[in-house]
């Protein structure tokens, strides 16, 4: 019984250590209760698009093309949107050195997402400093949740329970 009571001790620890290693790493992205305004953005395909489309809940996705941890954690998004239609999806582009770079990146990972062209000013008014960040926007235009780094497809969908 002993030992049972120590690895649940220790699982404790751990899952402490974790929140709180999340938590110092997202203390300088918005704040969960912020409004962000409207923004448009040009997508991959050249359209002009809404970064948070008015009135319906939204999952922003910051990738850069390079980003290892992007490629691991990008695909967690296709079966969420498909259990979830009335979510919406944005994926936006940052630190990239061409559209090509992006174009090949999402080609890659075979998406059906918008894909929105970023710049170092969206990054800034977003406090943007690694990739991936996910920010999940309610339908008041609110942030619910953020988080930087990779996130399971389980937390993701953890996360929409806030909305």
């Amino acid at each position: 019984m002993r030992r049972w009571q120590r690895w649940g001790l220790e699982l404790i620890v751990v899952i402490a250590l974790f929140i709180a290693i999340d938590q110092w790493r997202s203390r300088d992205l918005l704040e969960s209760g912020d409004r962000v305004g409207p923004e448009r953005l040009v997508t991959l395909d050249q359209q002009v698009a809404e970064l948070v489309p008015p009135g319906q809940p939204v999952l922003v996705y910051f990738f850069a093309p390079w980003c290892s941890v992007c490629k691991l954690s990008i695909g967690n998004l296709q079966s969420l949107q498909k259990d979830n239609p009335e979510l919406e999806i944005r994926l936006v582009a940052l630190d990239y050195s061409s559209r090509a770079e992006v174009l090949a990146f999402i080609d890659g990972q075979k998406l059906s997402f918008p894909v929105l062209m970023g710049d170092a000013g969206l990054a800034k008014r977003w406090h943007i400093k690694a990739y991936p960040t996910y920010y999940l926007i309610g339908d008041d235009s609110r942030i619910v949740s953020r988080n930087m780094g990779y996130s399971s497809e389980l937390g993701l969908r953890a996360r929409l329970e806030m909305l």
